[in-house]
């Protein structure tokens, strides 16, 4: 009945014998709405008679402008949007040279319970240094990188669970959905790696139990092919460009005795590494 005014509506029921009941409170000026009814409508309407009309329809073209914009941010983000590995991500640069970041933003991550303060944030901080990073209500974060936006709807806690490794275990299934297979090769000789998917270390330099943990800071380790030098996992993944749930989502198979044996998907340690003089490999294999 917004198409029609008070009088007309009174009016209308009179002439078709129509009862209705009239709220006590329609009369008090205690609530804005009445305020304004009672009040500053008509002041408006002795500058423009027509002003409910007028309204009406700016009402009407706010809400069409409403769903073209929404339309044309479905399709901006169904083109700058991808994902990998269960998390999306848009380059900064896409949405810094947007009209109205915020409202892009937040019309990405509303969904997911972001709120329209959190999308300001975020929008005047695009060129904050890497590694701000927001909660999200349901589980899960955006996290600023150097080149891209990342949502990360359920974000493994960095610190979370350590699985223990016996020397007689085959296979451990990671809470990820992959799996840590082992193989041993006796009397194998010298071997590389085959793969960033597959390590092989010297079994005699392994003391069991052994231990999968996420990485934490201060984690170091020798990488394999730097000649014994020590390098800050921080320092590792920065240099192969990880962004921060990608690392957040690394495993490490670490020794009994507390050294890191392979970043797991990424380089074995130097220190566990085929010699000539070694007798037995584990062949290790993660598998996605």
């Amino acid at each position: 009945l917004l198409f029609a005014e008070r009088a007309e509506i009174e009016a209308f029921a009179l002439e078709n014998g129509i009862a209705w009941r009239e709220d006590s409170s329609n009369a008090s000026d205690d609530y804005a709405r009445n305020f304004i009814r009672h009040h500053i409508l008509p002041r408006m309407a002795e500058l423009n008679p027509n002003v409910l009309e007028t309204v009406a329809r700016m009402q009407a073209r706010v809400g069409e402008a409403e769903a073209n914009l929404e339309h044309l941010l479905d399709r901006f983000l169904a083109a700058q949007l991808g994902e990998a590995n269960g998390i999306q991500r848009i380059e900064k640069q896409a949405v810094a040279t947007f009209p109205g970041p915020k409202n892009l933003l937040f019309h990405w991550l509303r969904p997911h319970g972001f709120s329209e303060e959190q999308a300001r944030q975020l929008a005047e901080n695009l060129d904050a240094q890497p590694g701000l990073a927001l909660d999200l209500p349901g589980g899960g974060r955006v996290v600023l990188d150097r080149t891209h936006l990342l949502l990360e709807k359920n974000a493994d806690n960095p610190g979370g669970e350590t699985l223990k490794i016996e020397a007689d275990d085959l296979m451990v299934a990671l809470p990820d959905g992959s799996k840590i297979v082992f193989f041993m090769l006796e009397n194998s000789g010298p071997l590389a790696a085959a793969s960033a998917t597959t390590a092989l270390v010297a079994a005699e330099n392994l003391r069991f139990p052994l231990f999968l943990r996420r990485w934490r800071a201060g984690d170091a380790f020798q990488p394999l092919g730097m000649g014994g030098r020590h390098q800050k996992l921080q320092d590792f993944f920065t240099n192969m460009k990880l962004s921060r749930p990608e690392k957040d989502r690394v495993w490490l198979l670490e020794n009994g005795t507390g050294e890191i044996v392979w970043v797991v998907g990424h380089r074995p340690d130097e220190r566990f590494k085929i010699a000539p003089a070694t007798r037995n490999t584990l062949k290790i294999s993660w598998i996605k």
